[in-house]
């Protein structure tokens, strides 16, 4: 099928979503040399070279966050963080990437049916290229920001690891939330002056019709 007559429905547009979270999760782990670069191999995603961790353990945990949504948890979700942690800091975040779907249409229609990423109810005003075309702008965007990056600190005294929070929406009784980073989270987050030594990086965000949301990289600059 012509990538023009794809239906925008909302479970082509959780798609979409799905395999932009696994390339972004695989982007950040291969520029941020997390894991040896002859661990990946190169895959097409948004007609993009994006590089996909072959290791197993790596692979499991990353099919484990998408099977989550996948199987009904995206309704759920305010935000997810991809971060890095120092796990000699009690896993404080030295860096993390930010995606913010409060706002994002297809986790309040993704799961009518109660158990599946969603339905083929096609939302009116929608072109389904124009949404993947606005994905694959954010990964370059992603991409293009962590190059410039500095090298992460891989010092004697510190320890990284990858790992994936999730804000959920309360209940209203403050129920529903797990996995919530707060700002003393962050390393360094503020200075003796409670000034804020974290800098973000904002992407291209993702703005189609009601398809909504935005991402940024947040890197801590360490206590000054």
């Amino acid at each position: 099928m012509d990538q023009n007559d794809i239906p925008a429905s909302v479970k082509n547009i959780n798609l979409l979503l799905l395999e932009y979270l696994k390339s972004s999760i695989n982007i950040i782990l291969y520029y941020r040399n997390l894991y040896p670069h002859d661990s990946f191999a190169y895959h097409q995603s948004f007609k993009l070279k994006v590089p996909i961790n072959r290791h197993p353990d790596v692979q499991n945990y990353i099919s484990q966050f998408l099977n989550k949504i996948n199987t009904g948890l995206l309704s759920e979700i305010v935000a997810i963080k991809f971060a890095i942690v120092d796990i000699t800091k009690a896993d404080a975040i030295v860096e993390c990437f930010n995606v913010n779907l409060e706002e994002y249409i297809g986790n309040k229609l993704g799961n009518a049916t109660g158990n599946s990423i969603g339905t083929d109810l096609v939302i009116d005003g929608l072109d389904w290229y124009d949404i993947y075309s606005s994905f694959k702008r954010n990964l370059i965007s992603l991409i293009d920001n962590l190059r410039c990056l500095k090298e992460i600190n891989m010092g004697k005294e510190s320890e990284y690891k990858f790992k994936i929070f999730l804000e959920l929406y309360s209940d209203g009784n403050g129920n529903g939330n797990e996995l919530i980073y707060d700002d003393d989270d962050f390393v360094g987050s503020q200075n003796n002056n409670g000034h804020d030594t974290r800098k973000l990086y904002a992407l291209n965000d993702i703005d189609v019709g009601y398809i909504k949301f935005n991402t940024c990289y947040e890197v801590s600059l360490g206590k000054k």
